[in-house]
């Protein structure tokens, strides 16, 4: 679980989350949520890697904010 900070109305919140679904159906050709999942494959992603940067594990991200870093 990843916490991140955040205040301010949860209208805004949900209105952006239903229209980063609505991308995503319409990126993939679906028309419902249901059909999505069809069409869809869920890829856990546990670090990333940038060209400029290099790979950044993200869980020591997380850990070092657990321990108040």
């Amino acid at each position: 679980t990843v916490e991140v900070p955040y205040k301010g109305p949860v209208a805004d919140t949900i209105r952006d989350l239903l229209g980063g679904l609505r991308s995503s159906c319409t990126y993939v050709g679906a028309r419902t949520l249901k059909e999505m999942q069809g069409r869809t494959t869920f890829v856990r992603v546990t670090q990333q890697l940038n060209p400029v940067f290099g790979t950044h594990d993200m869980s020591k991200d997380i850990k070092a904010k657990q321990a108040g870093g």
